[in-house]
């Protein structure tokens, strides 16, 4: 089966909107959302609306994007590439069932 592919981020969602379309990138996702609404509240309403279903992968760059994927019980993939998390080698030394990763390209 396909894969839904969400994108989730702190920046503005009609900007996000914008650029991925003048960039010839939306339609590789199913959905982009942004702020205002806050990552945790996207999901909520995701959830609640059966827009996705688990099990599922959360890819992110920040401590704050793995706080939400274990909220929520999704999979954590770290991409140190795009990170601006300082001391995120000692942060995930002690977590589990969190892949890290340079980018999207080792998958």
């Amino acid at each position: 089966g396909k894969c839904k592919v969400i994108m989730i981020s702190g920046g503005d969602q009609k900007e996000l909107q914008a650029v991925f379309k003048a960039r010839g990138l939306a339609h590789r996702f199913d959905l982009i959302f942004g702020s205002p609404e806050s990552k945790e509240d996207i999901l909520k309403n995701l959830l609640k609306t059966k827009s996705f279903e688990r099990p599922a992968v959360y890819f992110g760059d920040g401590e704050y994007d793995y706080k939400i994927a274990k909220q929520f019980a999704l999979d954590f993939y770290f991409l140190t590439k795009y990170t601006e998390f300082s001391g995120w080698e000692k942060f995930f030394h002690t977590k589990s069932k969190v892949t890290i990763m340079n980018t999207f390209e080792e998958l």
